[in-house]
């Protein structure tokens, strides 16, 4: 029931046409935010929610030339983001170093910094999804080379086989040489609501009034 649900919101967000970019933009904060990290839980829980807020404004100044943000302040944005470094670092500093080291806190810094990259270079939307799926790719590789290295191989072997796939379908490859780059684009969007919509009920990457309802208390 769970999943016939999932797959008709996802749906009904692409038949209405909600924003991609918007969509994606929050699952986007919330992974990045809420993902499990090397620190310690107390210091996951207050640092998460700010987290996320930094992704997200982040992720909207970069894109502030896409025509869905034209109607955004980039003052009130660049504030906001200003505001939001600075009581992630004022609530940095209230942990203890050993709770939540440098080390892990590398995403956010590259974040900040794309913002600045993006005053000389125009980073597009496309890109930003690019970054945000080779970032995923990479994230269990510590985890399975830890299991055994043949584990780590087959999942390098799979991950590549499938990226060589879709880019052999998509209009760089076959799609744009026999002219259904429609039909792929059309496609590739339709199952990106889905698999957005689908991370919301199978990841526990997300705060705890989403995760706990539907893994229980112990979700994180």
């Amino acid at each position: 029931m769970l999943g016939v649900t999932t797959l008709g919101l996802g749906v009904l967000l692409f038949e209405s046409g909600f924003s991609l970019i918007i969509l994606f933009g929050i699952h986007h904060a919330l992974n990045e935010a809420y993902g499990k990290r090397t620190e310690s839980p107390a210091a996951a829980k207050a640092l998460a929610p700010v987290r996320a807020l930094l992704h997200l404004l982040c992720y909207l100044i970069i894109l502030r030339t896409s025509l869905s943000f034209h109607t955004l302040s980039i003052e009130v944005l660049g504030t906001g983001l200003a505001l939001t470094v600075i009581y992630y670092l004022y609530s940095l500093n209230r942990q203890p170093r050993t709770a939540s080291p440098w080390s892990q806190h590398q995403v956010e810094a590259l974040s900040v910094l794309a913002v600045g990259l993006s005053i000389f270079v125009n980073i597009n939307f496309l890109q930003l999804v690019l970054f945000h799926f080779i970032l995923w790719a990479f994230i269990p590789m510590p985890k399975l080379w830890a299991i055994s290295k043949a584990e780590l191989g087959r999942y390098v072997v799979f991950s590549t086989s499938i990226t060589g796939l879709f880019l052999l379908m998509s209009p760089i490859g076959l799609a744009g040489h026999f002219g259904f780059t429609t039909l792929y684009t059309s496609q590739f969007y339709f199952w990106s609501y889905i698999h957005i919509i689908t991370a919301f009920v199978l990841s526990s990457s997300h705060p705890r009034w989403i995760t706990e309802p539907l893994w229980g208390p112990d979700s994180r």
